[in-house]
């Protein structure tokens, strides 16, 4: 909610959030949950539902929103050994101005990045940004897509095709959507 004051204030309000952990269906809906560090396996009432982090940004219709999600499935140890995200819901997960990249698409799990420690989603999201932070969000779609596909495959680790999910109303722009705002 301070992050939505503070954004609020500006001419162009844009918020990028990023999140890197574990994540966890909700056994009756599949809704993605985000788990924090300090949440045990039997605490998931305690954990964020993404719909309801990008249903707070929707407040403010002329906010943007850009988020990057690059979690870990759980499982009933939250193994740190899978990572898995599930974006299987009944509402829309993105609307307005939003766009969602997620390290996976459904029923995949997400891998490390040996050399780095990241994850290989992470790490080429960091290495895109870095080589060019004005690319758009199709061009970023693309480079994660190739990146981490290629790095997945000439690892032998589990199939890895990074999503992303366009809110309807600016699908058409996407390709002149920039990821860094002026």
């Amino acid at each position: 909610s301070n992050t939505l004051k503070r954004a609020r204030q500006r001419n162009s309000p844009v918020v990028y959030f990023y999140y890197a952990g574990h994540g966890w269906p909700t056994p009756d809906t599949q809704e993605p949950l985000l788990i924090p560090a300090d949440i045990g396996p039997n605490q998931l009432e305690s954990a964020l539902k993404l719909n309801e982090i990008m249903a707070t940004f929707r407040q403010d219709e002329d906010l943007e929103m850009l988020a990057f999600v690059d979690a870990c499935y759980a499982s009933d140890k939250f193994s740190q050994d899978t990572r898995t995200f599930v974006l299987e819901v009944e509402e829309p997960l993105v609307q307005g101005k939003q766009v969602l990249f997620s390290a996976v698409s459904a029923d995949q799990e997400a891998n490390e990045h040996e050399e780095s420690g990241h994850g290989v989603f992470t790490y080429y999201l960091l290495k895109a940004l870095k080589e060019d932070p004005n690319c758009s969000i199709d061009e970023l779609q693309n480079i994660l897509g190739r990146e981490v596909v290629d790095y997945t495959t000439a690892k032998g680790q589990k199939d890895q095709v990074p999503s992303v999910h366009i809110a309807p109303e600016i699908i058409s722009k996407s390709d002149k959507w920039l990821v860094r705002k002026k």
